[in-house]
């Protein structure tokens, strides 16, 4: 079964006035495509393998 979870966590008050929410999704399944669950990117972390992104062709270390 696949499963997945989007977390959204509200910032501190000092980064409310610039920063809506940060969100975090996680699946059990292999994702090969580069996809933003809102219409614009911003800020990305990757803590673990290397980020690679299919459409350029690139990996990105963590």
């Amino acid at each position: 079964m696949i499963q997945k979870e989007f977390d959204f966590y509200r910032p501190c008050k000092l980064l409310q006035p610039y920063v809506r929410y940060y969100w975090v999704f996680k699946s059990n399944q292999f994702l090969n495509t580069l996809t933003f669950p809102i219409g614009c990117s911003q800020i990305i972390f990757h803590k673990q393998a290397p980020l690679y992104i299919p459409e350029l062709n690139v990996t990105q270390d963590k």
